[in-house]
């Protein structure tokens, strides 16, 4: 995740307004989101590939290798 230039200079007027204490409690909080939307999109994913695994045993018999 990048921060231009303005991104940043918002971050700064966020901590001078007071609103956050630090730059980098404002970062952390970003960072903390978009871990939790990808956390959330690999659980997703999880599920559907868990929903289409094949056990080997099941494998094995789909190609006759009993």
């Amino acid at each position: 995740m990048r921060i231009t230039e303005g991104q940043y200079d918002e971050l700064e007027e966020l901590v001078y307004r007071g609103e956050y204490t630090s730059k980098a409690e404002i970062i952390r909080e970003l960072l903390r989101e978009k871990f939790d939307a990808f956390s959330i999109y690999l659980h997703k994913k999880a599920e559907k590939d868990r929903e289409k695994h094949t056990s080997l045993e099941e494998y094995g018999k789909s190609r006759c290798l009993e």
